[in-house]
């Protein structure tokens, strides 16, 4: 058998905004379909190196036939254990516009933060943001939501619940998973409102 040498070109981009990072692109076949996926945060401000998650996902989208990948971060900046008052200074006041703007470019969005909704009201009003914009531009049947293969519960790529069955994902939508409604019923139950501006 012949000896052959197989090359690639990926093309690598982010947006930033001195130590917020909005999101980091690879692209590899611009033929094929494009991906947004929202994760929590950036781990690393290199373009070039990439972190557990992003190696994840991007090995994620190629298995479903993806030809590029977007990682978007619903916080914009790095932060190590999150907390309320952390993420509070987490994000720029115009990324919410990028994350939209992004986003609507792409075939498919993804959703991919796992449980932090349910420990952050902050993630909640973000993601709410998020959700509620895309819906005002009708992309509501272009969003799917990563799930926990066994508890269809919403996942993270770091997830045990997602990594134990290697690369494939089990996505669902939006609306089939209940996400908008669940993320409204929890901010109308919160003992303690935050008060945060509209991006």
């Amino acid at each position: 058998m012949a000896k052959t040498t197989e090359k690639i070109t990926m093309k690598l981009s982010q947006k930033r905004e001195g130590e917020h990072i909005f999101w980091k692109s690879r692209q590899w076949n611009n033929d094929l379909p494009s991906y947004f996926v929202l994760s929590n945060y950036p781990a690393n401000e290199q373009l070039v190196s990439n972190d557990l998650t992003g190696m994840l996902i991007q090995n994620a989208i190629f298995k479903l036939g993806g030809g590029s990948v977007t990682v978007g971060n619903l916080f914009s900046k790095s932060v190590g254990k999150a907390s309320e008052k952390i993420l509070r200074e987490a994000y720029t006041d115009n990324s919410m516009d990028e994350l939209i703007t992004t986003a609507l470019k792409n075939d498919y969005i993804i959703i991919a933060i796992g449980s932090l909704t349910d420990k952050s009201e902050i993630a909640r009003f973000r993601l709410r943001t998020f959700l509620e914009r895309l819906f005002d531009q009708e992309a509501n049947d272009r969003i799917q939501v990563l799930v926990a293969q066994d508890t269809k519960e919403p996942a993270h790529p770091l997830s045990r619940f997602v990594r134990g069955f290697g690369l494939n994902w089990q996505l669902e939508s939006v609306d089939s998973v209940g996400l908008y409604e669940r993320i409204i019923k929890q901010m109308s139950s919160a003992k303690i409102r935050i008060h945060l501006p509209i991006d």
